[in-house]
């Protein structure tokens, strides 16, 4: 509309998509649950809730997910890392998993986050655990140049402010967003990705 962009632009962002194998246990439940051979052959969202949770070891059910993204995670010690969760024994199996990283829950005092937060953005904890409907708005966390997505449903909105927490005017390095998805999780990150990109595209229409 003929006013001059004084911001600048943020860094890139690059999104992977990481495939995780079920265990023997998960593909059982699954098939359960759907009927079918074919694990994620199933159509509303909370249906796709409920394979997202065996996906991610609900109740104990073995999982190769935790050891998954410790590896991910180790392979970039020096940079931060924001680990997105959407369960609350989804995060307790982070917690255990990254003993040393701070997390933030709903339980956790206002004390507590101002301190986790601060320990976090000064570089002291390299780690931050916690959910998007309690840090996912607002917040700046640009220090993470890592993001990993451990849970993710259907909302293309949680998922871009997720991400925006860290990318940010003022970045300077890129972000790396790693999304481990097993099969049963494909239509939902399909779904959200599908959704950025067209929201990608109008954006570029209107500009």
């Amino acid at each position: 509309y003929g006013w001059k962009d004084n911001v600048g632009t943020t860094p890139p962002i690059h999104i992977h998509i990481d495939h995780i194998e079920l265990t023997p246990e998960q593909r059982k439940a699954a098939q359960q649950l759907t009927g079918s051979l074919i694990t994620n052959d199933i159509g509303g969202i909370g249906d796709r809730g409920k394979l997202s949770q065996i996906a991610k070891g609900k109740n104990g059910m073995p999982t190769n997910k935790p050891a998954a993204i410790k590896a991910l995670v180790d392979s970039w010690r020096d940079e931060s890392t924001i680990i997105w969760c959407h369960y609350n024994d989804e995060q307790e199996r982070m917690e255990k998993t990254f003993p040393d990283a701070v997390s933030i829950s709903g339980d956790t005092s206002e004390a507590k986050r101002e301190l986790y937060i601060e320990q976090f953005k000064s570089g002291e904890k390299k780690i931050l655990i916690t959910k998007c409907k309690i840090l996912g708005f607002g917040l700046n966390l640009q220090i993470a140049t890592r993001q990993v997505w451990s849970g993710l449903k259907d909302s293309y909105e949680e998922f871009y402010q997720g991400v925006k927490r860290s990318n940010r005017i003022g970045s300077t390095r890129p972000l790396n967003v790693h999304i481990p998805v097993t099969e049963l999780e494909e239509p939902m990150v399909a779904n959200v990705i599908r959704k950025a990109h067209l929201v990608e595209s109008d954006t570029r229409t209107q500009e």
